[in-house]
């Protein structure tokens, strides 16, 4: 087993990953992996995602022999739109702590209760800022993950698309996704991406899409 899957599979607690990435199916099956073996586990899981990408994972979820609406009504699965979520804590354009920790907090809370161990979650909200162009506002509420998981167990997984074609992609202090994040799975390993993350920073080159 490669270092990448394993770190999807095990998610240790207060491990907080991103996946950047050009190709949306790369993304889909690394977060598809990451929730079918937690919920195979007993653990609960989160996702934070856009309805188009959900719909995705319930999809390949369900192929892969795992009933996602048992699981949603058993409260061992919260499923909650990205964009709306970001609305309850979102305040002149940066997020607010308080009501992020309420809002995320309660989630995290309700799911612990239904799992058996620690929780998972992902989420696409940093990356709907990042695309946006408030890189200032994504890597706030990194930060604000980060302090979370000082009050809960749970690991994070986040997914970035870097798209070359969009200028905001990689506009800003792209080296603040490395220094927010435990780990990195990279589409491509590159001494530009290396350089500014702190040496705790592993880079995955699983997939080679991504150039800089």
């Amino acid at each position: 087993m490669s270092q990448m899957n394993a770190l999807i599979i095990d998610a240790p607690v207060g491990r907080h990953f991103a996946q950047l990435h050009r190709d949306s199916k790369a993304l889909i099956e690394n977060v598809t992996l990451f929730i079918e073996t937690g919920l195979r586990r007993g653990t609960g899981v989160v996702v934070i995602a856009s309805t188009e990408n959900t719909e995705k994972y319930l999809e390949r979820l369900n192929r892969n022999g795992l009933d996602a609406e048992t699981f949603r009504r058993s409260g061992r699965l919260t499923l909650l739109n990205a964009e709306a979520t970001l609305n309850r804590f979102m305040h002149g354009g940066m997020p607010d702590w308080t009501d992020f920790r309420k809002t995320v907090g309660s989630v995290l809370e309700g799911v612990q209760a239904f799992g058996e161990s620690s929780t998972r979650a992902y989420g696409e909200m940093v990356n709907i800022l990042w695309r946006e162009g408030h890189q200032k506002a994504a890597i706030r509420l990194e930060e604000y993950w980060n302090e979370l998981a000082r009050l809960y167990p749970f690991s994070l997984f986040c997914g970035y698309m870097l798209d070359s074609h969009i200028k905001e992609s990689y506009n800003g202090p792209i080296h603040d996704i490395g220094r927010t994040h435990s780990d990195i799975i990279a589409t491509r390993k590159t001494t530009c991406f290396e350089k500014p993350w702190t040496p705790q920073v592993k880079i995955f080159s699983a997939f080679r899409f991504l150039s800089c």
